[in-house]
């Protein structure tokens, strides 16, 4: 009876994870967006110094790192969400939160859709711009 009585505070801890990593992904996505964007004003900026495209390197490399940080996110997430479901089924004991056991690709969550749609362009852009605009003499 008392497993019962604490589903709806246990469902609730849980929802508040979920919401919390779902939040921290939408800020992640909002400062790679803004730290990019910096890094490439300053190269845009200093375009007539050729030994500045290693900034649009840097680009990229932030680009990827956040990119793997707001899937790791995503990966947390879903974590829960089978946790949750769990939880509905009765197939996990009341309050508990160790989602170590539940097994996921992290690659999945990478290369979902909406990271795919929102990082992909940003790196191949970067990319591009790193063939075209480097030195050549390298």
């Amino acid at each position: 009876m008392d497993k019962e009585k604490n589903l709806p505070v246990y469902l609730q801890m849980i929802e508040n994870v979920i919401n919390k990593m779902s939040s921290n992904s939408f800020l992640i996505r909002g400062w790679g967006i803004t730290v990019i964007s910096g890094l490439i004003t300053v190269y845009l900026t200093h375009l007539k110094n050729k030994s500045d495209w290693y900034i649009l390197i840097l680009c990229l490399v932030v680009c990827i790192l956040f990119w793997i940080n707001d899937a790791y996110y995503l990966y947390i997430e879903r974590k829960f969400r089978i946790l949750y479901s769990k939880a509905i089924n009765n197939e996990v004991d009341n309050f508990a939160m160790d989602i170590s056991n539940i097994k996921m690709n992290f690659s999945s969550c990478m290369f979902s859709c909406t990271y795919l749609i929102s990082y992909l362009p940003i790196s191949i852009c970067i990319l591009i711009a790193i063939v075209f605009m480097k030195p050549c003499h390298l």
